[in-house]
C-alpha cells in the first residue's frame, strides 16, 4: 500500500475521533448543568414553638416573676438561591427566604389579674447553606433530600435579633425541557425563639426555647 494511504487513513482516524470528542463533550455540556437557580413560594406554619420563658418585671412595689408564651401566624413564604453540582447525586445549595409574620407574646402571673397578650409585626429572613443529595430519577422526575444550617434574623418594631438555624427537608423535579424544571418541596427550619421587648416596663429575660416552622413550596428552576 502507498505511503500517502497509510497517511490518508491516519488522518482520517484522528479526524473521525477529534469529532466524535467534541460531539460528546458538547452532549455533556448540553445535559449536565454545572449550575441551577430557583425561586419558590409557599406557606409558612409555624407548628411548635416550645419552651416558655421567665420575665422579671419591676414595679414600685416590688419585683414579679411572669410566665411569657409565643405563639406565630401562619403567612406566606418566599424563597430563592443557587445550587451547584458536585456529581450527578450531589449538590451544594446556598438560599434566601423571607416570611412576614405576626408573633403573639403572653404574659401571665402575679401581679397581672389576667394575661396579658402583645401582637408585634415579627418578619424572618433566612440565610442557609445546605447538601443536596439526589435519589435515582424516574424518567423526567427526581427527587431530593437536604440538610444544612444558617442562621435567620427576627426583624421586629424595637429591634432585630439573629439567632443559629438548622433545615431539613425533600422534594422533586420534574423535567419541562432542558433549562427548566418543576419543583414541588417541603422543609422543616428549627431556630431559637426571639426575645421580642414587652412594651411596658423594661423587663430581664432568661431565654429558651425553640421554634417549629413548616414550609411547604412550589417553583421553577432555571438550569445553566
Amino acid at each position: 500500500m502507498p505511503r500517502w494511504h497509510c497517511i490518508r487513513i491516519v488522518l482520517s482516524f484522528l479526524w473521525l475521533g477529534l469529532v466524535a470528542g467534541q460531539t460528546a463533550a458538547q452532549e455533556r455540556k448540553n445535559t449536565d448543568s454545572r449550575f441551577e437557580v430557583f425561586a419558590q413560594f409557599g406557606g409558612s406554619f409555624y407548628t411548635g414553638v416550645s419552651g416558655r420563658n421567665i420575665v422579671t418585671f419591676t414595679q414600685p412595689s416590688g419585683t414579679f416573676p411572669l410566665s411569657q408564651s409565643k405563639d406565630f401566624s401562619k403567612t406566606g413564604r418566599l424563597f430563592a438561591g443557587i445550587r451547584y453540582r458536585l456529581s450527578r447525586t450531589s449538590d451544594l445549595e446556598a438560599s434566601y427566604s423571607y416570611s412576614p409574620s405576626h408573633l403573639m407574646t403572653t404574659l401571665s402571673g402575679f401581679p397581672l389579674s389576667q394575661p396579658g397578650s402583645v401582637l408585634s409585626g415579627v418578619a424572618s429572613h433566612y440565610a442557609l447553606f445546605n447538601y443536596v443529595r439526589k435519589l435515582p430519577s424516574r424518567g423526567r422526575f427526581q427527587i431530593f433530600l437536604t440538610a444544612g444550617a444558617g442562621a435567620v434574623v427576627f426583624e421586629a418594631r424595637l429591634g432585630n435579633e439573629a439567632k443559629f438555624a438548622v433545615n431539613f427537608g425533600g422534594g422533586g423535579d420534574f423535567r419541562l425541557n432542558r433549562y427548566l424544571n418543576l419543583r414541588i418541596e417541603n422543609r422543616f427550619y428549627v431556630s431559637g425563639v426571639p426575645r421580642q421587648t414587652i412594651a411596658t416596663g423594661t423587663p430581664d429575660f432568661e431565654l429558651g426555647g425553640t421554634t417549629l416552622n413548616t414550609v411547604p413550596s412550589v417553583g421553577l428552576v432555571i438550569r445553566f
